[in-house]
């Protein structure tokens, strides 16, 4: 008989009842063999895998029996002069539109700057970071 929420030893989602999946802690999220079952009351020290409703772990892709990975943006130094008022209305302004349309329209969980924003003698002043107040348009964090 196929077992039911939070019952186990199951080997596939076959081994479990209708809607449940099978959480096999070798394969599952780094740090979860040995915790806890998700959406099960109590701690499991064993080895065993559970059938579990999937719910209860939005951030897992049991398609795929890992964890969900998530598309970023990552970008570093892009020319700027220092004398712009505005790096989006200077000359390399298409670049950095193109740059924001292309992250914007890319589905990405997070953009990450790893560059600099102005040259190593520049003044650390407001004026100087708001050059860059368009590239906070991108639609994430």
């Amino acid at each position: 008989d196929p077992c039911d929420v939070c019952q186990g030893d199951c080997n596939t989602d076959a081994d479990c009842m209708e809607g449940l999946v099978c959480f096999q802690k070798a394969n599952a999220m780094p740090g979860t063999m040995g915790a806890n079952v998700p959406g099960c009351i109590g701690e499991d020290l064993s080895k065993t895998d559970w059938c579990i409703d999937p719910t209860f772990l939005p951030e897992y892709d049991f398609v795929n029996s890992g964890p969900t990975s998530y598309k970023i943006a990552l970008w570093g130094d892009l020319p700027y002069r220092g004398d712009e008022v505005d790096v989006f209305d200077g000359e390399y302004g298409p670049m950095y539109q193109a740059l924001q349309d292309s992250i914007n329209s890319a589905g990405v969980e997070f953009a990450f700057h790893t560059g600099d924003v102005k040259s190593g003698g520049a003044s650390c002043g407001l004026s100087t970071y708001k050059r860059f107040r368009d590239l906070a348009e991108f639609n994430v964090p």
